[in-house]
């Protein structure tokens, strides 16, 4: 499975995987997975990830910060 820092990143923002899931349309379970390393996201998925991260944190954050492993197109 594809090492992330996710859930490091929701904890440092204060941010909730069910508000990132509300956000983002992913459901809580597959949030909680790829928080946990137990399921790598496609590339659609980091993709929406990464968008409602940078919506409710309000920052800009780089794929590669987030998910250095994966590539995306």
């Amino acid at each position: 499975m594809a090492e992330n820092c996710l859930k490091k990143i929701l904890d440092d923002e204060g941010l909730t995987q069910t508000k990132l899931s509300w956000a983002t349309g992913v459901s809580i379970g597959t949030i909680n997975k790829v928080c946990r390393g137990k399921r790598t996201p496609s590339p659609r998925i980091v993709s929406l990830l990464l968008k409602g991260l940078q919506k409710l944190a309000e920052k800009e954050y780089k794929q590669e910060s987030i998910f250095p492993r994966i590539r995306i197109k």
